[in-house]
């Protein structure tokens, strides 16, 4: 809901912008009604200039946007691929050190999943994040008993690299959650949006033409683009979501797992 207000809010400031330089170029044009073929011809290739910049502007912006949107989704299947992993390579080791690392794996998938749904509820974030540290520290301490055991040497490298690989690729997928598009490239954008709703606005006033529909529609066009690169940059909420079947695949196969060994 957030990025539809952005929508609403960039749409009513781009129409209320035109509005206000068409009417400051109409009462220009009427003190200098002479000059106005002059000033249209040369208004016209000021515009087009400005809506070819505007479009190369939203398509560099869209495409930082769409870049980490993809980065995060393969992301998401390849901590899901490493949670996966981690589970079925303890299943090397003896019980009962086998059994506890998979109940303590269980967990902290469950809590990746809490994660992600928490959205950007700082409090929940916190409390979430809290207990993944303690699952981490957790799933460590099992895994040093496991190493020290007599048969550690014989998997060390291979559970080692599929825990740290998990762990790793939450880190990733934290970071990548944590970066968006530099603030400063929306602003400018914005931006570049108002001007050339300015611009239009005033040739619109001065050359008395009446366009005001296909501006609207134009304005409507922009407002959508930078709204969905919003969206697309802020995948905890909004419109646009990351797909989290991977994980809950993983869950739902680890849960019922868990529920065979209880059993």
């Amino acid at each position: 809901m957030l990025h539809l207000g952005y929508f609403l809010a960039i749409t009513l400031a781009l129409a209320l912008l035109f509005e206000a330089a068409r009417r400051f170029g109409l009462r220009q044009a009427r003190r200098a009604a002479d000059q106005v073929d002059e000033r249209d011809e040369a208004s016209g290739h000021l515009i087009s200039s400005a809506l070819a910049l505007l479009g190369l502007l939203i398509g560099f912006t869209f495409a930082m946007a769409i870049d980490r949107f993809d980065d995060r989704r393969h992301t998401v299947v390849a901590e899901a691929n490493a949670i996966s992993t981690s589970y079925l390579r303890v299943s090397l080791l003896e019980e009962p050190i086998a059994r506890d690392l998979r109940g303590a794996i269980a967990a902290y998938a469950h809590d990746r999943r809490a994660f992600v749904a928490a959205g950007e509820d700082a409090a929940a974030l916190k409390i979430v994040s809290d207990r993944l540290a303690a699952r981490e520290d957790a799933i460590w301490a099992r895994v040093k008993i496991a190493l020290d055991g007599p048969d550690g040497p014989r998997y060390a490298t291979t559970l080692l690299n599929a825990v740290n690989e998990m762990f790793d690729l939450a880190a990733t997928r934290q970071a990548l959650l944590d970066g968006h598009i530099p603030p400063l490239v929306l602003i400018v954008l914005i931006l570049f949006a108002a001007a050339t709703a300015y611009l239009l606005g005033y040739d619109g006033g001065a050359g008395r033409a009446r366009h005001r529909a296909a501006t609207m529609l134009v304005f409507l066009l922009v407002a959508i683009a930078i709204a969905l690169i919003i969206d697309l940059d802020r995948p905890r909420i909004g419109f646009i979501q990351i797909d989290q079947m991977p994980i809950e695949r993983v869950i739902q196969s680890i849960d019922s797992a868990q529920a065979k060994d209880a059993g």
